[in-house]
C-alpha cells in the first residue's frame, strides 16, 4: 500500500515501545492505530528480535547518533532512519524512527554469474603467475649478464641491438603478472576512513605520465570519507583515466569528478540506502559499441588492439571488495563515463586531503 511519498513517522521509547505515529506510517504498514501505538517496536515491524542487530533503532540507542538501513520485511524493502531526540539536560529521551518504502533491487543473474567467474579466475591463476613472475625476474637477469658479457667480447654482430627488445618484452610480462597478481589477491584489504579529494588528483597525476590529453577535475574539498584502500582507489582511478586518454585524440580533454551523493539520490541511481561518494571519468572518445558493454567488466575480455582484458576485471573486483558498483555508459561517436560509488563512512577521517594541483 502506498503511503503518498510521505514518510512513516513513529516516535520510539528507550524501551522499545511505540508511542504515536503519523497517518502515513499506517499505511505503509496496512495496519491501524491500535495495532501500533503502545506496543513494541518490534512487534510492529514484525522484527523476529527485539532490537535485532543491524537494527536503526538499536544503533542509535547504544551510539545516541542516527542511524540509517535498508531492511527486508517479507517480500518488501524499506527504508527506517533512526534520530535520536535529547531532552534539555542532554539526555537521549527517544528516538525518531522514519520509514519509506524502497523500490526491491532487481537481481541481475548475469551479473552474478560474471563475479563468481571472476572470483574463480583469480583464485585459480594467482599461484601460477607468482611463479611466473619469479620466472620473468630470472630472464631479466639473464639478459642483464649477457648484455655486460657482450659489451666485455665488443660484440660487432648486432646481437646486443635484440636485448632492448627483449627487456622491453619482459617488462611488459611483469606488468601483466603484477595485474594478475592484484586480480588474484583474495583478501580483505586493509582499509582507513579518508576523503578522496587528494587520491583522485594523485591518481589523475599518475595516469597523465607521459601524456599530452588535457585533464578537466573537479574534486571538491567537502567530500564525504569513505572506508577504502587507498593503494587500490588510485589502482582503479588511474585505470579508468588512462583507459580515457587512450580513448580520444592526442590533446583532447577527459572529464574526472566526484559529488557527494545523499540518500535520495542514491535510491534513484538503484542503489541500496545510504550516502554515497560517486567519482565520475568521462571522456568524448569513439564509444563503445552496445554488444562489447555488457561484457566490459569481464576478465580477459578487452577492446584494445594490445590490451590484456584484466584492468577493468580488477577495477570491478575492487571496488565491489568495498562494497561500491562500477558502471559505464556509453555512446558510439559521442564518448564513455564510467561511474563508481563508495558509501560514505559514519567515521572521521583518519587523515584529511592534502592540497595539490593536477
Amino acid at each position: 500500500m502506498s503511503n503518498g511519498g510521505e514518510n512513516g513517522l513513529c516516535l520510539v521509547t528507550l524501551e522499545g515501545v511505540v508511542l504515536t505515529c503519523n497517518s502515513a506510517l499506517l499505511a505503509l504498514l496496512g495496519k491501524n492505530a491500535d495495532e501500533i501505538v503502545e506496543r513494541r517496536c518490534h512487534e510492529v515491524f514484525s522484527c523476529p528480535v527485539p532490537l535485532e542487530s543491524g537494527c536503526p533503532l538499536a544503533r542509535t540507542m547504544e551510539s545516541h547518533r542516527r542511524a540509517t538501513s535498508r531492511i527486508q520485511r517479507g517480500d518488501r524493502y524499506l527504508n527506517e532512519e533512526a534520530n535520536p531526540l535529547f531532552d534539555a539536560s542532554g539526555m537521549m529521551s527517544a528516538v525518531l524512527l522514519s520509514m519509506s518504502e524502497s523500490p526491491k533491487a532487481a537481481v541481475n543473474v548475469p551479473d552474478l554469474v560474471r563475479l563468481d567467474r571472476l572470483v574463480a579466475i583469480a583464485q585459480a591463476t594467482s599461484g601460477v603467475v607468482h611463479d611466473f613472475n619469479n620466472v620473468l625476474t630470472r630472464i631479466h637477469g639473464a639478459v642483464h649478464l649477457l648484455k655486460e658479457e657482450l659489451a666485455k667480447r665488443g660484440d660487432g654482430s648486432g646481437s646486443s641491438a635484440w636485448i632492448p627488445l627483449i627487456n622491453d618484452s619482459i617488462d611488459q610480462g611483469k606488468a601483466l603478472t603484477q595485474q594478475l597478481l592484484a586480480f588474484g589477491k583474495g583478501h580483505e584489504p586493509d582499509k582507513s576512513v579518508i576523503v578522496l579529494t587528494d587520491v583522485v588528483r594523485r591518481a589523475v597525476s599518475f595516469a597523465l605520465i607521459g601524456s599530452s590529453a588535457r585533464p578537466v577535475v573537479d574534486v571538491p574539498e567537502d567530500l564525504w570519507p569513505v572506508k577504502v584502500n587507498e593503494g587500490q582507489m588510485i589502482q582503479v582511478i588511474s585505470n579508468l583515466t588512462i583507459n580515457a586518454i587512450e580513448a580520444v585524440r592526442t590533446g583532447s580533454p577527459v572529464w574526472i569528478d566526484a559529488e557527494n551523493v545523499p540518500e535520495k539520490a542514491a535510491m534513484d541511481a538503484g542503489l541500496e540506502f545510504g550516502r554515497y561518494v560517486r567519482i565520475r571519468v568521462r571522456d568524448e572518445g569513439p564509444g563503445i559499441a552496445p554488444d562489447q558493454l555488457d561484457r566490459l567488466f569481464e576478465p580477459f575480455f578487452t577492446t584494445k588492439k594490445n590490451g590484456t582484458g584484466l584492468g577493468l576485471a580488477t577495477a570491478n573486483l575492487i571496488v565491489r571488495s568495498h562494497r561500491g558498483r562500477i558502471d559505464v555508459s556509453s555512446e558510439v561517436g559521442r564518448g564513455t563515463t564510467f561511474t563508481i560509488h563508495l558509501p560514505a563512512a559514519d567515521e572521521n577521517p583518519t587523515r584529511h586531503p592534502e592540497a595539490r594541483g593536477v
